[in-house]
């Protein structure tokens, strides 16, 4: 039941509901509210649209995968013991390309 102070009196004795006032500030004077609700601005998905979507994330994680394998970085495994005792046979290592291209090979 609504409370007294949305009610409003009318001459024959009645009571009915008040009319309350937009509060909106952006909007302009003379444009009428519309009654129906604002469109949602994300529409469902298609399934297909889903697949290439996933498909397309899937092929852009691979060329990525590819182009900091080839440029920056590498990882290897030692396949014999002929870095023994330094590294020992199975041991991985990462490879870092980007310093030799940046700059001369120094040793130490």
């Amino acid at each position: 039941m609504p409370g007294p102070e949305s009610l409003d009196t009318a001459a024959d004795g009645e009571q009915g509901p008040v009319a309350q006032p937009a509060s909106d500030g952006d909007q302009q004077p003379g444009r009428e509210r519309s009654s129906t609700p604002p469109k949602s601005s994300t529409a469902p998905k298609s399934s297909t649209r889903n697949v290439v979507e996933w498909v397309l994330v899937i092929v852009g994680a691979i060329l990525v995968a590819f182009v900091v394998k080839t440029f920056f970085v590498q990882a290897f495994q030692i396949p014999s013991a002929s870095m023994h005792p330094t590294l020992l046979e199975g041991d991985r290592v990462l490879v870092n390309k980007l310093s030799y291209r940046l700059h001369d090979i120094n040793r130490g």
